[in-house]
């Protein structure tokens, strides 16, 4: 299998690229964010937004790819206490194209 993704990669001018998976299925895609559920083939986002579930995964998952942070094997117990805390730090914001009201 990796033979013919390689295969693949290289008649289409891409390369492959590794990263780390953990949780990329359980964050909202569009804030990074541990927020939402997934049920099924839907993410529900906290806002009340519903994504496709492998939409928001593949978004998720090229996201990784420019991540600094998350390493390609770094443990996934650490991987969600990474996302935890940026999740806790973003409490008090507004998700993007929201507002607060005071």
């Amino acid at each position: 299998m990796a033979d013919t993704l390689t295969s693949i990669s290289r008649r289409r001018g891409s390369a492959p690229a590794l990263v780390n998976p953990a949780y990329t299925s359980q964050v909202d895609s569009r804030t990074g964010l541990l927020q939402g559920r997934r049920r099924w083939d839907r993410f529900y986002c906290l806002d009340g937004v519903v994504l496709d579930a492998d939409v928001n995964a593949a978004c998720n998952i090229l996201a990784r790819l420019y991540d600094e942070e998350i390493t390609l094997y770094m443990p996934y117990r650490e991987v969600k206490a990474l996302l935890a805390e940026r999740t806790r730090q973003s409490v008090g914001t507004a998700p993007p194209g929201l507002e607060l009201r005071g």
